[in-house]
């Protein structure tokens, strides 16, 4: 399909993008170690943007910390029933999670982090099989408040309902911000 589309099976379309005018990318290409403290940032500490008026908070366009969008995350080392297929479910999730933190790009407009797709079942599967348990308090909280900054956001960012002009939303929403 690649070779038909592109004239090259091994072109995946990037070569096609307006990245080549980007320094950065010019420089280090499309995965590097320079790229880490950027989305080490947008993955884990990037907060939620305080305004004077109302509605006095917004989400962050660059996305929100995975602590603030996922936080039974926290759970993490609190687990002690590690298995071998935990384990391996965990070195999966941080395979990709490196990966992720390794491209030139955090993901543009979004909510939440935009790679965590990516990881985030191995993630869940590990801590599932290595003793996390929905039943516990603490862990029922965790996932409510998550799922509570996640119907926030949709409904503050104007993605609920959702409908066609989601497009020009994001887009205006991106422009009023960086104004």
């Amino acid at each position: 399909y690649n070779w038909l589309r592109f004239g090259n099976p091994l072109e995946l379309g990037y070569g096609f993008l307006g990245w080549r005018t980007d320094p950065e990318i010019v420089r280090w290409g499309l995965f590097s170690y320079a790229y880490l403290e950027r989305n080490l940032h947008a993955a884990l500490t990037s907060l939620p943007v305080l305004l004077p008026a109302f509605p006095f908070v917004t989400f962050n366009p660059e996305g929100l910390s995975l602590l603030i969008t996922t936080p039974v995350l926290v759970m993490l080392p609190f687990l002690r029933g590690w298995t071998w297929t935990a384990w391996a479910a965990l070195l999966s999730s941080g395979l990709i999670f490196l990966t992720a933190l390794m491209y030139a790009n955090t993901g543009l407009v979004q909510y939440g982090y935009r790679y965590a797709a990516d990881f985030l079942p191995f993630l869940i599967l590990a801590m599932a099989l290595a003793g996390l348990r929905v039943v516990r308090w603490p862990v029922k909280a965790l996932i409510l408040f998550g799922v509570a900054v996640s119907l926030w956001g949709a409904v503050h960012a104007g993605w609920y309902p959702f409908t066609a002009d989601l497009d020009l939303r994001i887009r205006q929403h991106t422009l009023l911000r960086y104004r």
